[in-house]
């Protein structure tokens, strides 16, 4: 029984330093993930506030060249909407992360909270079954000594036969 449990509490451990490396693994995997797309989100930002700024300085001219003007603030226009939209899908890509990122942690407390409670458990019924195996072996070691020193049932008798007659 003893045996069993230690290897129950083996078993734990070892599936919790399991579920540990998977975490942290997968806590790297999110934040790098998270860092890429918060560095996409700046560029594309940064392209967007550039672009603006070339719309606004070409609209107000209305000079020999307002035909090339306008299809240069169109060609603007249209790669301003094609930031923000790319801008928007990694806003997104990085909200799921970090609802990943939220759902993971709280499996993860939960699992630790589950694995704790196991490993307790374990660890008092071990001591509660040392404690019992000390004892045994107590008893069997007076119940060894009381042997050594009690008289077989033939010698008793010819004692007493002795002491009678």
């Amino acid at each position: 029984n003893v045996q069993f449990l230690r290897e129950r509490m083996q078993k734990v451990v070892a599936e919790q330093e399991h579920l540990y490396v998977k975490v942290f693994k997968q806590y790297q995997d999110w934040l790098s993930s998270r860092q890429a797309l918060e560095a996409q989100v700046q560029t594309l930002t940064l392209a967007n506030t550039h672009l603006k700024r070339q719309v606004a300085e070409l609209q107000p001219r209305d000079a020999p060249g307002v035909v090339s003007a306008q299809k240069q603030t169109i060609d603007l226009l249209s790669r301003i909407a094609k930031i923000e939209a790319s801008e928007s899908e990694l806003a997104r890509q990085l909200d799921v992360r970090n609802e990943e990122y939220r759902h993971l942690k709280t499996a993860f407390s939960e699992m630790e909270s589950y694995f704790l409670e196991n490993e307790r458990f374990l660890k008092t019924e071990i001591s509660d079954l040392q404690i019992w195996r000390q004892r045994s072996e107590n008893i069997l070691q007076a119940m060894g000594e009381r042997w050594k020193d009690t008289k077989p049932l033939k010698e008793y008798e010819v004692v007493s036969e002795q002491l009678m007659a």
